[in-house]
């Protein structure tokens, strides 16, 4: 079989660019429109496409799929998943921080399906596709750049492509 050529290469890494820009802007918006539903900024609870509508709805969906916590820790563990899910969702859509913040996206959704397979069954997960989003996140955390800075001189971040340069800065991520 021959050699790929540069231009094939080139090719390649391009649509492997494509496709991650792809999941860390559908990952992003899973999480910031799920943080947005129990705010309120999608409708009132039980409106159309609504899940929960607000905290305190979304206070019972976390003790139902964390059944087996104490009642005590669901406001902080609901607060913790909104709080992550929120960083994580800009941190996925600025592209600060590849590598780790695909990392952590991954480790957040298995925790996730985890917690919905012991509480709700393995079906609930599956029917969410929560194992296939922390797969694709944990895939992604495979194709991130090993180099990144919280500051960045250009206007490429979401871009799809492009040669986008990261200066070095106070925070650095490295393999």
């Amino acid at each position: 079989m021959p050699a790929a050529t540069s231009s094939e290469m080139q090719h390649s890494f391009k649509w492997q660019q494509v496709c991650a820009w792809l999941l860390r802007v559908g990952l992003a918006a899973a999480f910031l429109s799920a943080v947005a539903d129990r705010l309120g900024l999608w409708g009132q609870p039980g409106g159309r496409g609504v899940s929960w509508g607000d905290m305190a709805h979304f206070y019972d969906y976390t003790a139902e799929v964390n059944g087996f916590l104490p009642s005590t820790l669901i406001p902080a563990v609901a607060w913790l998943a909104t709080i992550a899910e929120t960083g994580l969702g800009f941190a996925l859509l600025s592209g600060v921080c590849r590598r780790p913040v695909a990392l952590a996206t991954g480790v957040l959704l298995t925790l996730f399906a985890l917690a919905m397979s012991i509480s709700l069954g393995v079906h609930s997960a599956l029917a969410y596709s929560v194992p296939t989003a922390a797969a694709a996140a944990l895939l992604l955390a495979t194709l991130a750049r090993p180099r990144c800075s919280l500051l960045r001189t250009d206007n490429a971040s979401l871009s799809p492509v492009g040669g986008a340069t990261v200066t070095a800065s106070p925070l650095e991520c490295r393999r």
